[in-house]
């Protein structure tokens, strides 16, 4: 379309100058006015309007910005053993945790050897759970005897385990000795809720 209307101007151009360039007697007046027409005529071919969406510009290219810079989330998240020991079939893990021991002794009863197995069993399908095993005494005695006391009671759980297949880094044994009693008496049955030693998972407290 643009070089149609350019071709009819040319012709257009060539026709004036053809009448008036030809004659011999010419004015200045009239040579003036031809010359702005061609230069009009000329420059409305010469430009050419731009257009506002040139196909393979940048103006029609459509930038999407896309941010990969995504929070990282551990690919493994550990689970508690706490959570993971409530989870179990076995009854026993979440309900029997306390072994409870005579007067000055550590030695363990046969009535909780399948508490100490249902455990240890579980400890060892899962390797990285840990738990502390935390040694307690009656009121009775001195307090460094009682620590002691609390410290056998609990390593010998602890030995129990390692016996059934627990790893020695799974398990932790301390003392308490006459610090945290279950039981706040001061007659045997009291002090037989304190002589025990208590199985905990994870951070429980």
């Amino acid at each position: 379309m643009q070089q149609g209307a350019c071709l009819t101007r040319q012709i257009a151009v060539r026709r004036i100058l053809k009448q008036h360039l030809t004659g011999k007697k010419q004015k200045n007046m009239n040579r003036i006015l031809i010359g702005a027409l061609l230069i009009g005529l000329l420059s409305a071919c010469a430009s050419t309007p731009p257009s506002s969406t040139q196909p393979g510009s940048l103006s029609s290219v459509k930038v999407t910005a896309t941010n990969n810079n995504t929070a990282a989330t551990p690919a493994n998240v550990q689970q508690s053993g706490l959570a993971s020991y409530k989870d179990s079939a076995n009854s026993l893990l979440p309900q029997k945790r306390s072994v409870f021991f005579e007067f000055d002794q550590y030695l363990i009863g046969d009535e909780y050897r399948p508490m100490i197995e249902a455990h240890a069993k579980h400890l060892a399908a899962n390797r990285s759970q840990k738990i502390k095993i935390e040694g307690n005494a009656d009121e009775r005695g001195s307090s460094e005897y009682n620590l002691a006391l609390g410290q056998k009671r609990a390593h010998a759980v602890m030995e129990a385990m390692r016996v059934l297949g627990v790893q020695e880094n799974q398990i932790e044994a301390i003392s308490w000795g006459r610090e945290r009693p279950k039981a706040m008496g001061h007659d045997e049955s009291a002090w037989a809720q304190n002589r025990r030693a208590d199985i905990k998972y994870g951070n429980e407290k």
